[in-house]
Order: structure tokens, then sequence, then C-alpha cells
């Protein structure tokens, strides 16, 4: 028994006010064929649709040319009003997603029940191309890279959001090594100091008459003393600074969380849900906030403990030694001058340990942090490699289907835009020509590769990798020899590179390059695949002869209607007539709003599509009685 292939359908577009105010437009399986003079809404009716999906172009850029358009005509369009559309899953649920300006969309089940606004790219997906870009697409690899990815769009999103995730534990790790690697450096420096205080201790150290090994010893004692006050206070250090840290955890959300749960909020229809939440919210924060001033208690009683009866304990038993040594001392009154001296190296000698076992605890954490950050590293190539794996075999199937008239290639990692960027942002504090520099480093090396160089110092192989002078590498190596530029190198975003070649009389040429005819050529029939995705276009036929719309769109069209809603915008007969059309929706326009004049099958819109698509009744007799008088 066939099964009918299962895909998502839009069912109905309903806008509430603008220009549309008012219209209900049904839409059918199959190919549905928007028509109408231009001005009628055809194309306002395509940016609703997807707005309402919230299928913007340009992922999540906000600068991104095609996405800006877009949002300023939903703004004409809706005019604050509300877009409704009806649609229906591959699985066969149903639902309506709502949506105003600014707002993010409401996703309703057909039992009244509210979907969380991020559920609805999982649970329904659409493609939609606006008048004039696919000649954008076929323009910029960016978006061709869009094209290919809708066709595992779950996959790659997945992979992605691991990415995503990888690199934000990254950042975190940056963020904990840096500051200690500022640390350990500024100790380091301080640290120089050590061997010579060490040897001046040896030479005081050497002192005559018959006493010399207990004075030895009563130095080493109170040096040991020194180290043992120092200790205490780093500890009562440590303990504050860890309970003002837990202190600052309380009092900062309850208020901003409940403050956006207003009185009009508990007031309203919802009202009981919102007062519930809001207890919810506050009765979380208050066992959090006891559990947190319970444990700054425990602190506070550790540090009191610590600062008031075990520090005075040891400061007596200090006083009682230091006592016997001062006694020592006053016995052995020919020494008392290199003593005062051997006390203060001492000292300087403790404070100098005590930051050399500093360097040592950061060194073990930042060798952990390394080892971690190492592994992220490998894992986040791991992911990039899926994500270019998934992507070659689209390009792969793709090439199956469509060459020899198509090709399409994919190189990893390619887009050196984001790595350019970075180095120029980095470069500019120095005497050199940032751009330029920058350029040709981010077009010969890696950030990876770069990375590696600028951590072994091998100026050398950076000036001759990079094409750049030796004295330009020299500042090169200043200005990115930094632990927080070299992180940000390791994970800078490098994006495939797809390319999509047209075969022009045997000869593949790149679709940038491409005439605008031949650039809808080479992208149309990548949009035509199969999928359970919904597809809109508008004008799909722009830019390309009757011949090809015919022969291949309309093609197309007809093989894949039965397994794919197809929604276009159109002003060529020969896609509603010969594609049959199961669903032609005329528009008509006042010159103030939009309207819907009718719909129904290409016999029962034959008037319309001969009056908007033919030219009306008499042309197309002309054109009619002058073919049937020629040889064709």
């Amino acid at each position: 028994m066939h099964t009918k292939p299962a895909f998502h359908k839009i069912t109905n577009l309903r806008v509430s006010a603008g220009f549309l105010a008012g219209i209900s437009i049904p839409f059918k399986d199959g190919l549905n064929c928007l028509i109408g003079p231009r001005g009628s809404g055809k194309s306002s009716s395509l940016e609703l649709i997807r707005y309402a999906l919230a299928a913007m172009p340009g992922r999540d850029d906000v600068k991104d040319p095609l996405r800006k358009r877009v949002q300023t005509v939903i703004k004409t369009s809706l005019n604050g009003g509300r877009v409704e559309l009806g649609i229906e899953t591959r699985e066969g649920m149903k639902y309506t997603v709502s949506r105003a300006v600014d707002e993010a969309p409401l996703m309703i089940s057909e039992d009244n029940t509210t979907l969380a606004p991020e559920s609805l790219s999982h649970i329904f997906q659409v493609d939609i191309y606006s008048q004039n870009q696919i000649e954008t697409i076929a323009e910029t690899p960016r978006y061709q890279l869009e094209l290919l990815d809708k066709f595992r769009e779950s996959e790659l999103r997945n992979i992605q959001s691991q990415i995503d995730k990888t690199k934000s534990a990254l950042v975190a790790n940056a963020e904990q090594i840096v500051p200690l690697g500022k640390e350990k450096q500024e100790l380091k420096s301080e640290l120089t100091q050590l061997e010579p205080i060490k040897q001046k201790l040896k030479s005081v150290a050497k002192i005559s008459g018959q006493n010399t090994e207990e004075m030895n010893r009563l130095h080493a004692a109170k040096a040991l003393r020194d180290r043992e006050l120092q200790a205490y206070d780093h500890a009562l250090q440590q303990l504050s600074h860890f309970r003002q840290q837990l202190l600052a955890l309380t009092n900062q959300y309850e208020g901003n969380a409940l403050s956006f749960f207003g009185a009009d909020m508990t007031a309203g229809a919802n009202g009981e849900m919102i007062s519930n939440t809001a207890a919810i919210v506050q009765e979380a924060v208050v066992n959090a906030e006891r559990n947190i001033n319970a444990a700054a208690d425990e602190i506070e009683k550790a540090r009191s403990l610590i600062s008031g009866r075990l520090r005075t304990e040891l400061t007596q038993a200090h006083g009682l030694q230091d006592r016997q040594y001062h006694e020592f001392l006053e016995k052995q009154k020919q020494d008392q001058a290199v003593s005062a001296e051997r006390v203060k190296l001492e000292r300087q000698h403790n404070a100098l340990l005590f930051k050399e076992k500093r360097v040592e605890e950061i060194t073990v954490s930042m060798t952990s942090l390394q080892n971690i950050r190492n592994r992220l590293l490998s894992v986040l190539s791991e992911q990039r490699d899926a994500l270019f794996a998934i992507r070659f075999e689209i390009a792969t199937m793709l090439n199956s289907k469509l060459e020899p008239t198509i090709k399409i290639s994919i190189q990893q990692d390619a887009d050196g835009e984001a790595f350019r960027q970075l180095l120029e942002l980095r470069l500019k504090a120095g005497n050199l020509q940032h751009g330029v520099v920058a350029r040709k480093l981010s077009s010969s090396v890696n950030p990876l590769m770069l990375a590696d160089m600028i951590k072994k110092g091998d100026t050398e192989e950076l000036a001759r990798r990079g094409g750049i002078s030796s004295d330009q590498a020299e500042k090169v190596m200043e200005l990115l020899r930094n632990q927080a530029i070299i992180m940000e190198l390791e994970v800078v975003e490098m994006e495939d590179v797809p390319r999509i070649d047209l075969s022009d009389h045997g000869v593949y040429k790149n679709s940038v390059g491409l005439s605008t005819g031949q650039k809808c050529t080479a992208i149309l029939p990548i949009l035509l695949f199969d999928s359970a995705n919904p597809l809109i276009i508008d004008q799909p036929e722009d830019n390309l002869d009757n011949r090809y719309v015919y022969e291949c769109v309309v093609e197309a069209v007809r093989k894949v209607k039965s397994s794919r809603q197809l929604i276009f915008i159109t002003h060529n007969p020969n896609i509603p007539v010969l594609g049959d059309a199961e669903n032609v929706i005329v528009l008509k326009s006042d010159g103030w709003n939009g309207q819907l004049e009718e719909t129904g099958s290409v016999d029962q819109c034959r008037a319309s599509i001969v009056n908007l698509l033919e030219g009306g009744k008499e042309a197309f007799r002309l054109r009619s009685e002058r073919y049937n008088g020629a040889a064709i």
C-alpha cells in the first residue's frame, strides 16, 4: 500500500491590521499560487508568514541587510496589528502561531495549550525566499551555506548548539586562566629578589662564637613564627573573601525577579497563575538565601575563632618564644647588629617564600585548567569537523542529482573574516599597517597556527608563513604575545565556505560571477528539492526565460508538489497553469488595503489568470491567433 509522504503545511494566514487588515488566505497541499496586480499585498503576505514563523534571513545577524529589509516590511504591513498562521506538522499536529511587532511568536495547540516560543523552530520548519533573494544567495557564500544547511537543519542545529556550549566553556576557562597568569607573572617578577636575599642570609648566618649553632636555631624558629602569622593572615583573608562572595549572591535576585510580576498581572485574567509563580520564585530565593547565609555564618565562625582565640594563643606562644630569643641576643651583645639585619632579611625571605608557594599553587591550578582547555579545544575541533562532514554529505547528495549542470563544493574553515577582524582590532595599537598585515595573516595561516607560533615566539616562521616582513613579524609578536589574545585566537570562528558552479557549455563557472539569469538558474533547482518544509518563493520566474520556466521550474514543481507544499508568488502563467496549481489565490487592492478577491483551482480562477498573467483576454486572443497562423 502506497503511503502519502508526510510534510509540514501552512493552512491559512490571517492579519488583523495594516495594509492586509482583515484578510484571511487559505492554503492547500500542493502548489499554491498568489497572483494579483503590483501593490496588492502578495510580497507582504510572504514576509508576514516569514515573520510569524520567526524564519528571518541572515541567521542571528541583526545587521544582515535582508533581515533589516524584511523587518521594515513587517512594521509597515502590520502597523501595530497581529498576524496569525494556521500550521500542521508532518506528524499531523495542528497549531496556531500568532505574533505582533516586537513580540515573540505565540504558539497555541488545538487543545489551547501555549508552547514556549523557542519550540517553534523545532516543531515546524519552512523555507522562504523573498523577491531577488535567489540572486543574493548566488552572490553570497554565507547565504549559500544557510541554503545547504536547510537539508539537515535539525542535526546541524544540534551540533551548533554543542559548539556554542563548548565555546562558552572555553571563554569561562580563559576567564580563570588569564588572571592567574597575570598574578603568576607579577609574583615571579618579585621572586627575582629571592636568590639575592638567600645569599645575604647565608653570609649573616656565619656568626662567630661558641653559640653559633644555637643562634641559627633561634633565628630559624623566629622565621617560622613569622610564616605562621602570615599563614593565619592569609587564611583570614581567604575566608573573608569567600564570605563576601557568598553574601554578594543574596539580595540581588528576588527583587529583580518579582519586579516583573506587577500588580496589573496579579489582578488580571491569569492572576492566580502569576501569583503562584511569584510565590514559587520568592520561596526558592528565600530558601537559597537562607542556605547561603548559613554557609556565610559558618565561615564567619571559623574566621572569628581564628582571629580571636586561636590567634591569641599563637601570639602568646610567640611572645614566650620571642622573649627567649631576645634574652639570648642580650647575652650576645657583640652579634646584635648582625642579628637585627638577619631578622630583617628573614622577614623578607619569609614573604618571598610565601609568594613562591603561591606561584606553585597557581602553577598547579593553571596546569589543571590548561588540561581542561586542551580537552575542550579537542572537542571543539571534533564538533567543527562533524559540522563540515554533514555539509560535505549534503553537497555530495546534491551533486548526485544536479551534475553535470550544477556542481557544489565546500571548503572547511575557509571564511577568515572573523579572524581578520580580530587581528585588525588587536594590531591597531601597533605602529604598522594593521589592516594590510591582518589581511595577509588571515589569508595565509589559521588561528591555531598563529597562536602556536606566538606561544613559541617563532618570529622567523611567522614572517615566512604570514608573508610579512621581519619587522612586522616582531611587532605582531609583541602585540599578540598576551595570554588573553592567544585564547581568543584559539576559539575564533572560521566558517565553512561553499561554492556553487553552473556549467556554461561545459565550463563550470562560480555563481558569484554569473549573469542575473544564470544565478537564478544555479540556485533555483536546489530550492526545488524534496523536503518536508513548505517552500515559499516570491517570483521564482524572475530573470528566467519562459522556456527554462516551463522545462525546469514547472517540471520540478510537478514532481515535488505531491510531497511538499509550495507557495509561489508569480506573474508567469506557466507556473499555475502548466504546474496545475491546486490553489490560486487572487489579491486586489483599492489603494488603501490589499484584499482577497477569489481562490480556487486554475479553472475556477481562469478569468483572473488570463487578465493578470496573460495581459487580458484580448492580448491572449491576439497572441493565440498570431501563433496559430505561424509554423512553430
